[in-house]
């Protein structure tokens, strides 16, 4: 049987318990086979009131903190910085370099309003006193810096550019593995 992959987003309610006190206190049932009473973790209950407990790092690389509208905008603010760094880091790939002149526009095009976003949301995150260590991530995401993406902007404006001595006017970007150069120090 072929299998699809399915991403989805759920609200729920949570605390941290270990395995034992869910499955042995709460539910009356054994541990689960391949942990420990005191393995850590999460008591998770859902909108239609099941509950389930969930490995500690299995819960907090799936789930984020979201009570307040502080913490939803750390989330808004870190879920974009990762959807822009992986639009980046494939706008400065091969793969990139080979598309129609259109799709690269409409891609730069997307680059370029995320990176507006993202500092917009800097600035939002910056005046509710929210630091960059509570962006919601268990690990930094590489920042580009509003400079970084503009001249990254300028470099593939320039290399998308008709060739005024080209017939067609359709040339590809230069093989390089970075091409405009983000992340470079």
């Amino acid at each position: 049987m072929d299998t699809l992959t399915y991403s989805g987003t759920k609200t729920v309610q949570a605390c941290p318990m270990s395995c034992g006190a869910f499955y042995c206190e709460k539910i009356g049932r054994p541990v689960l086979e391949g942990h420990e009473y005191d393995t850590p973790g999460y008591m998770v209950e859902y909108e239609n009131g099941y509950q389930s407990w969930a490995p500690k790092d299995v819960f907090e690389r799936d789930y984020r903190l979201s009570g307040t509208w502080q913490e939803r905008l750390a989330n808004e603010r870190s879920e974009l910085n990762e959807r822009t760094n992986k639009l980046a880091v494939f706008v400065a790939g091969e793969t990139f370099a080979a598309m129609p002149e259109s799709t690269k526009e409409e891609l730069f095009a997307q680059l370029e309003i995320q990176s507006t976003l993202l500092a917009v949301l800097d600035i939002r995150c910056e005046s509710a006193g929210i630091s960059k260590l509570d962006y919601g991530t268990a690990e930094p995401v590489e920042t580009f810096t509003a400079e970084e993406v503009e001249a990254a902007c300028d470099h593939v404006r320039d290399l998308t550019a008709p060739d005024p001595h080209c017939d067609d006017g359709d040339q590809p970007l230069p093989s390089h593995p970075n091409p405009i150069g983000i992340g470079n120090a």
